[in-house]
């Protein structure tokens, strides 16, 4: 067993992440995947640059899990969507009001909502279409995240954002203006004797919204 002091700054990192994923993952049967071998491999490999033990993190630890919520994003591009998150209490982002994920089927990020009377919705933007480039930064099948798209789609308000998307087959570039967009990430309702909680997106008031939301219902 490799002590901390033993081992390479890269392969801390690999080492801490899979703590962290070991003693919160809700699965534990981690996807049938045999989690304790993948924690030996990776942490036992020497690894080049960070870069590297990033890689080995998102593509044999995380993905094989299974998880689209699971994922490792460096410190860099963490930064930068911890910035956009916050700014305005984690509730107004200046962009075009869609929300993101990746495509199982084309390994492109997709839109998966659009805000009612947002600028998307305006400019004819719709649930499914796929992301092929984004000011001028090509979109390659299993090589970008939602995050990434999400950053390069927000700026300051009033600004244009160019993108090309693919909508059932044909693609189409169209210009965007940037605006403040108030999202709710977070809604619910009683239907007769049913509770209902819908999670649009996740950030960092999620669970406080969620429980907030499970009080109100409780409360009548």
């Amino acid at each position: 067993i490799n002590t901390h002091a033993e081992l390479s700054p890269e392969q801390q990192t690999v080492a801490q992440t899979w703590s962290i994923v070991d003693a919160t993952y809700v699965d534990r049967t981690f996807n049938n995947q045999d989690w304790f071998k993948i924690r030996q491999s990776l942490v036992k490999r020497k690894y080049a640059s960070s870069e590297e033990a990033h890689k080995a993190i998102s593509e044999e630890m995380l993905k094989p899990l299974g998880d689209q919520y699971t994922r490792f994003i460096d410190p860099l591009k963490y930064a930068s969507l911890r910035d956009s998150i916050t700014k305005g209490g984690g509730q107004d982002v200046s962009g075009i009001g869609v929300t993101l994920a990746v495509d199982k089927e084309s390994q492109l990020v997709k839109v998966v909502d659009v805000a009612e009377g947002g600028p998307a919705e305006k400019s004819g933007l719709k649930r499914g279409a796929l992301f092929v480039e984004v000011s001028k930064v090509k979109s390659e099948p299993g090589q970008i995240t939602a995050e990434e798209i999400a950053a390069l789609v927000r700026g300051p308000t009033g600004t244009e954002v160019t993108m090309t998307v693919r909508e059932q087959g044909a693609e189409r570039t169209l210009t965007i203006q940037r605006q403040t967009v108030t999202i709710k990430p977070v809604t619910g309702g009683i239907n007769g004797k049913t509770g209902w909680i819908k999670i649009k997106q996740f950030d960092t008031r999620t669970a406080e919204l969620v429980q907030a939301e499970v009080d109100k219902q409780q409360a009548g």
